[in-house]
């Protein structure tokens, strides 16, 4: 739940980098809180800490996940931020992921 305490307190967060295991697997109470981080309202990218891997988009945190697609962690973190500059769309910053 150390992820929803962030949010609650960063208050202006805009984006978050959800690194996961192998096929995009959280543990813990990672779920719960990214799941608390999209409720309000801040774009989360899932990517893979594994080293290669695909992480595409999923319904199961809702449109506003974005699939970090095979982009390490921060890769995926400065395409997010550029994408922010233009955008707050899910589904454009999604299209943005798949092309580039």
């Amino acid at each position: 739940m150390r992820l929803a305490r962030l949010v609650q307190a960063a208050g202006g967060l805009l984006l978050c980098l959800a690194m996961a295991g192998g096929a995009g697997a959280t543990s813990g109470t990672q779920s719960e809180g990214l799941s608390h981080a999209i409720s309000k309202g801040v774009t989360v990218v899932g990517t893979t800490r594994t080293g290669s891997g695909r992480i595409s988009g999923t319904r199961r945190f809702g449109a506003a996940f974005i699939g970090g697609e095979d982009l390490a962690p921060l890769k995926a973190r400065i395409l997010l931020m550029l994408a922010l500059a233009t955008t707050k769309d899910p589904a454009e910053i999604q299209r943005m992921f798949l092309e580039y």
